[in-house]
């Protein structure tokens, strides 16, 4: 079990500003074409209760940030780097 992990609030289609360090979340790490996958823009002021009210969505609508991506923009698995993250193991780093 992991606790206190910390992860980051943001929803899809968000645009980058001050708040969020300019990041915008319109690509993700594992999808260059998120929001359209999603099938467009989360507003989290804008929902009726867990769903957004304009749109179907065409992926889960629950996601979260965890602070590690093991993989580089091609793809490809970045060195291991485990030994940096205190609850992973050499059993569990695959």
């Amino acid at each position: 079990m992991h606790e206190n992990i910390s992860t980051t609030i943001f929803w899809v289609g968000e645009k980058g500003s001050e708040a969020n360090h300019n990041i915008p979340n319109i690509a993700s790490a594992w999808d260059d074409m998120w929001m359209m996958h999603y099938n467009g823009i989360d507003d989290p002021d804008n929902r009726e209760g867990w769903y957004p009210t304009d749109f179907e969505p065409k992926e889960n609508p629950f996601y979260f940030a965890l602070p590690y991506n093991n993989f580089d923009g091609n793809g490809e698995k970045k060195e291991n780097l485990t030994s940096y993250i205190p609850w992973m193991t050499s059993n569990n780093a695959n």
